[in-house]
């Protein structure tokens, strides 16, 4: 997890609002984005949410952003290049909720990835269940 660092990832563009429902945990966020929900502990919930207004997957904990993946949308693949986690939700499985959960969504999307960040490019090092998704060069 970067924290507020960001450990050499470059900054992403923005695009428009995009929804996502993924999973069988599906809801909406208070914002109208749709999202999908992991569990942080019996008290707390993440909901990962598709914010393409900022270009960036978001974890939300209750309404506060936890921490972002942001991205660059290429022709057929999403590229990550700088993920945040709020220091204040750092070592509680945000990071790696919001890695899963932005993997998903490219996969769901049919695209895929180029990991210039090096958090998300070290968990898919960790999770070689999506080795698959990224873009060979």
């Amino acid at each position: 997890q970067h924290g507020n660092r960001s450990k050499g990832c470059p900054r992403a563009h923005t695009s428009s609002l995009h929804a996502w429902y993924g999973g069988s945990h599906a809801r909406a966020a208070p914002t109208g984005r749709a999202t999908r929900r992991s569990t942080l502990s019996p008290m707390e919930d993440i909901v990962i949410a598709d914010n393409t207004g900022l270009s960036r997957v978001e974890a939300l904990i209750q309404t506060a952003v936890a921490g972002y993946a942001e991205y660059e949308e290429l022709e057929t693949a999403r590229m990550f290049t700088h993920t945040i986690v709020s220091p204040e939700y750092e070592g509680r499985g945000v990071g790696s909720a919001l890695a899963r959960g932005a993997l998903d969504l490219a996969r769901s999307q049919g695209k895929t990835v180029v990991p210039r960040c090096p958090f998300i490019k070290a968990w898919i090092g960790k999770h070689p269940e999506y080795a698959d998704l990224v873009e060979s060069t």
